[in-house]
């Protein structure tokens, strides 16, 4: 029966950036096991067109839906705002959760805040999906959104050892929003969270850093336990990662590295 509570939790992203969201999944709900797609075939979704990232978001949903997942995570703000609707209808009664509306609902939580800056990848910038939600909250403040394809080129392969190289292009990234007056920075991309240390050194004290990643997890465990499908207590959870060709050498290591994720089995698949 679909939705029993043994069945994994499936998350995709691009890359490895959808890691910070699996991380703070498995935090919140460590009895459940968790299958991850990066879609390393496609990486990165950010400059392609909406049309061609909503077919790869409708692919991976096909192929998690037949690996018979409870709830479909799309961490990826891109793949969110090219294919949330199709994945919905694809999935059925399986939950989609998607990266903008946990974003935006932290903020109007929090209720304290007249300027926000979303940084993410050309697609979402562009789409204006963040200033649309808002609006559609009833928010009337200000949101200014940049792009930064050159910090996510870094991100996205994981390749953060170069805190130099990190420290300037972070820089280069927040500065036109902050010269706006942001009190508040949306990571408007999963990949950012694996150089949040860094974007908390350049941003100022006074600007709030505004991570969806756990906001995400919050509400996967909502969709879960008001449809009674949590895992059992005290289950040994596992960690599968699916990928399409193109698999970084040291994925393993980077999970360990940046999000304290133990890797049980990584899996090529061609969908």
């Amino acid at each position: 029966m679909l939705g029993r509570p043994e069945k994994p939790i499936g998350v995709f992203d691009s890359g490895l950036g959808g890691l910070a969201v699996t991380s703070e999944i498995a935090q919140k709900m460590p009895d459940e096991d968790i299958l991850y797609f990066a879609d390393f075939a496609n990486l990165p979704f950010g400059p392609k067109q909406r049309e061609q990232v909503e077919g790869f978001v409708s692919r991976i949903v096909d192929f998690l839906t037949s690996r018979e997942v409870k709830t479909i995570v799309i961490a990826c703000n891109t793949a969110t705002v090219a294919g949330l609707d199709k994945a919905k209808e694809i999935a059925g009664e399986i939950p989609v959760v998607g990266m903008i509306n946990p974003a935006v609902n932290t903020v109007l939580n929090r209720g304290c805040y007249s300027r926000v800056g979303v940084i993410g990848t050309a697609g979402t910038i562009n789409s204006s999906s963040y200033e649309e939600t808002f609006v559609k909250n009833n928010w009337k403040k200000t949101v200014h959104g940049h792009a930064c394809p050159n910090l996510l080129r870094l991100a996205e392969k994981g390749e953060i050892d170069d805190k130099e190289r990190i420290n300037r292009l972070a820089r280069e990234c927040v500065n036109p929003l902050l010269e706006k007056g942001i009190d508040a920075l949306i990571l408007g991309c999963t990949d950012f969270s694996c150089v949040k240390d860094t974007l908390k050194e350049v941003v100022p004290s006074r600007v709030d850093i505004i991570d969806p990643a756990r906001e995400v997890a919050r509400t996967v465990n909502e969709k879960l336990k008001s449809r009674d499908w949590m895992g059992k207590e005290g289950d040994e959870s596992q960690l599968f990662f699916y990928h399409t060709n193109g698999l970084p050498g040291e994925t393993r290591e980077f999970a360990k590295k940046a999000f304290n994720l133990t890797i049980d089995a990584i899996v090529p698949t061609d969908i």
